[in-house]
């Protein structure tokens, strides 16, 4: 009866343990610090690749903020494309991802990060 007690309560304890919620992956406090991380991160695409592969300095992306405006365009594509088409465009075709929704805190964030350099 004993060994029955004992192997219950662990049991117990450990489907008690995997039950509690797990820690969320905590995200940089602002926009741009979370559109910085963005930069670095692989998973948007599925090559491998960041934007930082293509854009190792990011510092060289300065001012970029001033050049795109909504209005603004960026002959890669050979069409007229605002800053959030663009980072869209780098997704969707060296990284080789799916494009973010207009409204997605990701596109917002890296679109954030790059208006500030």
């Amino acid at each position: 009866m004993g060994v029955r007690l004992i192997v219950a309560l662990f049991l117990l304890m450990l489907f008690a343990a995997c039950a509690q919620p797990q820690e969320e992956q905590k995200k940089p406090a602002s926009p741009v610090e979370y559109g910085r991380a963005l930069f670095a991160d692989p998973s948007l695409g599925t090559t491998g690749k960041s934007c930082i592969t293509c854009h190792p300095d990011p510092s060289a992306l300065s001012g970029v903020g001033d050049r795109y405006n909504p209005e603004a365009y960026f002959n890669m594509a050979k069409r007229e494309m605002t800053l959030k088409e663009v980072i869209n465009f780098c997704i969707e075709v060296p990284m080789k991802g799916k494009p973010l929704p207009e409204n997605d805190e990701r596109l917002l964030a890296l679109e954030a990060y790059l208006r500030s350099l």
